[in-house]
């Protein structure tokens, strides 16, 4: 006998609402939804965005910093042991894609400079121009920040670094 299994929208609506539309698949999947129809919501383009491995923004857009502190109870409930979670969702806010994204991040956080727009897209008028891991539009100032492990070949690197 296959059993069938269907959402319960009103307790995905519930549950969004109070996690100001944030839901882990866990909790996804205790509403009803399918593996396929949560695949179908992150794929590219889709309604989703994956936050962390598990937990789903389920808007579209960037997320804001009211979007980093959702989730069950997250402004009323512990803090002890959520520093790294915590530490994720701000990266996530501030578009930060990589390991080396995040530690540029805290760089320039501990030197106490001007925050950038991190993986910036930059156009003109015939279109995109670049996508930049930090524009400081104000300074018109683009950097890139490349690790051995995602950018290049590890000989490369070592060679590119070494350069006078």
């Amino acid at each position: 006998m296959v059993r069938s299994i269907t959402l319960d929208h009103a307790a995905l609506t519930r549950m969004l609402r109070a996690q100001h539309a944030v839901v882990s698949r866990a909790g996804a999947l205790a509403c009803g939804m399918t593996g396929s129809a949560l695949r179908h919501r992150l794929r590219p383009g889709g309604p989703w965005q994956l936050l962390l491995p598990g937990v789903y923004l389920t808007v579209t857009g960037t997320m804001t910093l009211h979007d980093q502190h959702a989730g069950p109870g997250v402004r009323a409930g512990p803090r002890r042991g959520s520093s790294l979670l915590r530490a994720a969702l701000e990266e996530v806010a501030d578009s930060i894609r990589s390991v080396a994204e995040g530690d540029f991040r805290t760089l320039l956080k501990r030197g106490r400079l001007p925050m950038p727009m991190f993986n910036a897209r930059l156009y003109d008028d015939a279109g995109l121009i670049a996508m930049v891991d930090a524009w400081w539009p104000q300074a018109g100032l683009a950097a890139e920040v490349d690790s051995r492990d995602w950018h290049l070949s590890p000989q490369h690197w070592e060679r590119t670094m070494r350069r006078p």
